[in-house]
This record gives C-alpha cells, sequence and structure tokens, in this order.
C-alpha cells in the first residue's frame, strides 16, 4: 500500500509518499506526480518513509522531473531518503555525478551532494 500526504507550500506542495513504492502503484503514483507538476510551481517529494521501493518508480520520478523542466517548474526531493530508496537508486544505478542533457539547470533528481 502506498500512502501520500500532500503539504502545501508558499510556492508549491511537498508530497510525503510512504509505504510500497512498487509497481503495483506506478498509476496511482504517475496521477499524483502528474497532478502534483500541473497545479504547482515547485514539487518537492519526501521518500523518507518509503518502506518498498522498486525501479518502476525512479523512472516515474524521472518522468516528472522531465516534465517539470519543460514547463519550467521544479521537481526534487525533500529530506532523506530511506534505506530501501538508496538501496534500490543504487542497485538501478541512477545515481548520477552529471544531469541528463535536459538538465541545463544541474539540478538533476539523481546527483546526490
Amino acid at each position: 500500500m502506498i500512502e501520500c500526504v500532500t503539504e502545501d507550500k508558499e510556492n508549491g506542495i511537498i508530497l510525503h509518499l510512504s509505504g510500497s513504492l512498487v509497481i503495483e502503484h506506478a498509476v496511482e503514483v504517475s496521477s499524483l506526480f502528474v497532478d502534483a507538476v500541473t497545479a504547482n510551481d515547485c514539487v518537492e517529494i519526501d521518500v523518507s518513509s518509503a518502506a518498498e521501493v522498486d525501479v518502476s518508480i525512479l523512472q516515474l520520478l524521472c518522468a516528472a522531473h522531465k516534465m517539470a523542466i519543460g514547463l519550467n517548474k521544479t521537481v526534487r526531493f525533500t529530506g532523506s531518503w530511506s534505506d530501501a530508496f538508496i538501496r534500490t537508486a543504487q542497485e538501478a544505478c541512477f545515481l548520477r555525478d552529471c544531469g541528463c542533457t535536459l538538465d541545463s539547470s544541474m539540478n538533476c533528481l539523481w546527483i546526490r551532494e
């Protein structure tokens, strides 16, 4: 099961995602991301309570980020990543030193400080 608690902020929204962020919930997560990016200038995503994560969610995050870039909006993480999220990002080789060609502002989701 996935749970999403939203928190409004001045110029956007925070999506606090918890539970199982896996393919079974991909349609729901995709809708959450599309709706959030469409309605807000800045979408922050908190995955600190994600218990289970698979690569489908990482791909949806990438797609949401690319959508935001195209709309001149921002998608970024807030808070720490859960151990499950870190493990999946590492195993799927999503962590990067530089962003994709669309990331001219150098704010790729997968560049860790």
